[in-house]
This record gives C-alpha cells, structure tokens and sequence, in this order.
C-alpha cells in the first residue's frame, strides 16, 4: 500500500509504514538504545549505592552504642516514610532553584542518599 486510506475511501498520500503498529522503528532505535543503557546505569548504580547504604546503616542500628544507633534509626524513619519520587523532584528542582546545578544521573543518586 503506498498511502493511507481517508475517510472518502481515497488515498491520502501519506506513507503507511509496514510492521509492529506501523511505526518507523529504525529512526527511533539509537533513542531507545541510549534510554535503555541509561536506565540499566541507573539501576546498577542505585542498587550499589542502596546495598551499600543499607548495609552501613544496619551495623550501625546493631552498634551498642547508643550515639551511633541514633542516627541511623532516625535517616531510616524518616525516609521510610517518605516517596521516592517526592526526594527525587525536591532534590533536583531545590538544588536547581538555589543555584547548584548538576546533571540528571548525579541528582539521581544524590535523591538516594
């Protein structure tokens, strides 16, 4: 078919692309490529970051002391009870709305901490 069919049943002259729901998918692939590596740098970084932050602040809730267990159970109740998402946008437009700005990948991980 070289052009899509109009309400009049003529053709339209409009290229009808062939294949899964008749998208141009090779003029969108680098995009998704660089959104898919992105989002696995993101992931692999949050879950680094987020192991070891966990970790650190489950020794430090085992501690005997009680100057080190305080902290931690305070950061832990604190953020449980907060969405990420909200961190998230008050991390990266606070900062941006005071001057400080970084890039999106470093507010991110700033947002997790």
């Amino acid at each position: 078919m070289t052009g899509a069919v109009g309400v009049t049943g003529k053709e339209t002259g409009v290229p009808v692309h062939q294949g899964f729901f008749q998208v141009p998918w090779s003029s969108y692939a680098p995009d998704l490529l660089t959104g898919l590596v992105r989002t696995l740098e993101y992931a692999a970084a949050g879950f680094v970051g987020a192991v070891l932050l966990g970790l650190l602040l489950a020794l430090m809730r085992l501690s005997a002391s009680r100057l080190v267990r305080l902290p931690a159970r305070l950061y832990t109740e604190i953020f449980k009870n907060i969405p990420l998402l909200a961190i998230i946008f008050v991390t990266y437009f606070g900062l941006a709305s005071i001057g400080i700005r970084l890039d999106t990948f470093a507010e991110i991980g700033r947002a997790h901490v």
